[in-house]
């Protein structure tokens, strides 16, 4: 019989999906259903605000804040969306040179206007087989395999992201559409594979 941590309760689990997953409940990419004692509690782009608003009030203003945010994102449009230039992947930061230059001062003048802002960066991806010893992703050798040769390949071809850069064992996409799909296959199936991703902005959307 698995053991049960009388702490996590039927509304932390609805809490939590809402705060984790609340973009993608609002595009309509996710459902969640959650049993209860009572009756399955179903959480999807019809029922989130009426989820939240059963929340306890010390956190259902910031979790209605949230589903604002994410209703609010899901409707931008791509020339509403500013895009940042690639970041360093090894150690990603804020710097002016994401930004283009001449978006700076208009920008600025909005966010003082307390207007909100979606911004749309790259996810970087590194590779790298496991290693018992250091840091795999240091220790890569290229001798093992570049994800832009044979007989590594992207198949089926990826759906709703943009590949910016492919070389060695390090890949930068665009996320086009939340409901994106990238498949990377041909590797040494008896070896274990390390995958780090990052993402230069947003906490879990490239779009917010």
């Amino acid at each position: 019989m698995p053991w049960v941590d009388p702490e996590i309760t039927q509304v932390d689990l609805i809490e939590a999906v809402v705060r984790g997953y609340f973009y993608a409940i609002v595009t309509g990419a996710l459902s969640v259903t959650v049993e209860t004692p009572e009756k399955p509690v179903t959480i999807d782009d019809t029922t989130l605000d009426e989820i939240a608003l059963t929340l306890d009030e010390a956190e259902r203003k910031d979790v209605l804040n949230l589903v604002d945010l994410g209703y609010w994102a899901s409707t931008r449009k791509p020339q509403d969306i500013l895009k940042l230039a690639p970041c360093d992947p090894d150690r990603p930061d804020w710097t002016n040179d994401l930004i283009p230059a001449d978006q700076i001062k208009p920008l600025r003048k909005s966010l003082e206007n307390g207007n909100k802002l979606a911004v749309r960066a790259s996810l970087n991806i590194r590779v790298a087989y496991d290693t018992r010893r250091g840091n795999p992703l240091r220790r890569y050798n290229p001798a093992d395999f570049r994800l832009n040769q044979t007989p590594i390949r992207l198949e089926p071809p990826p759906n709703g992201i943009k590949v910016v850069t492919n070389e060695e064992n390090r890949m930068t996409i665009e996320v086009l559409n939340p409901d994106f799909c990238l498949t990377v296959i041909g590797f040494d199936e008896k070896r274990d594979l390390l995958v780090d991703v990052k993402m230069e902005e947003g906490p879990d959307d490239s779009q917010i």
